[in-house]
């Protein structure tokens, strides 16, 4: 019975030791509607609490019950169209994944669920992608977060990164 409470005990511990509050550094911030978007994603999601987007420091934080809810609110943020490297604590929170086929190429590809709310993030998201090799063209659709890129043997993960790398995320294909 002893070794049952202690069992039970450093469980509770070792549940409590991963619950902490997320870090997500380097996100795309740059107007209140990007605030908003930020925090409402990560409204309603199940051991999920306390979002904030700062958009001086470009970070949005969340308390998290554990690393499962770390990781729902970060894809809950990827599909809201916003990226960022995170951690819970000092541990990184992965990314969902991308979907994208290695080495996959293409004369153009269509990106959807980016968060471009106003001028500012779809100049970013645009000037990303355009410093992609290969891209001739890319026109946004801010309603429909949606972005068209053109040209000629485009990596579809290098537009990928240049998106999370401007601290955005979108479906690539």
């Amino acid at each position: 019975m002893r070794f049952g409470a202690l069992t039970v005990g450093l469980c509770l511990l070792a549940a409590q030791a991963i619950a902490g509050e997320v870090q997500v550094s380097d996100v795309h911030l740059c107007c209140g509607k990007c605030l908003t978007g930020a925090t409402k994603a990560l409204t309603g999601i199940e051991g999920v609490s306390a979002p904030r987007a700062n958009k001086q420091t470009s970070k949005v934080t969340f308390t998290a019950t554990n690393m499962e809810a770390a990781k729902a609110g970060v894809a809950a943020l990827a599909k809201a169209g916003f990226y960022g490297s995170a951690k819970l604590g000092d541990e990184a929170v992965p990314a969902p994944p991308s979907g994208i086929e290695a080495g996959a190429k293409g004369d153009g590809a269509s990106i959807s669920g980016v968060h471009l709310c106003c001028g500012g993030c779809i100049n970013a998201a645009e000037g990303a992608i355009t410093s992609v090799d290969g891209v001739t063209g890319v026109t946004s659709d801010g309603k429909a977060g949606t972005m068209t890129v053109t040209g000629k043997g485009i990596s579809l993960e290098a537009l990928l990164s240049a998106l999370h790398e401007s601290g955005f995320h979108g479906s690539v294909k």
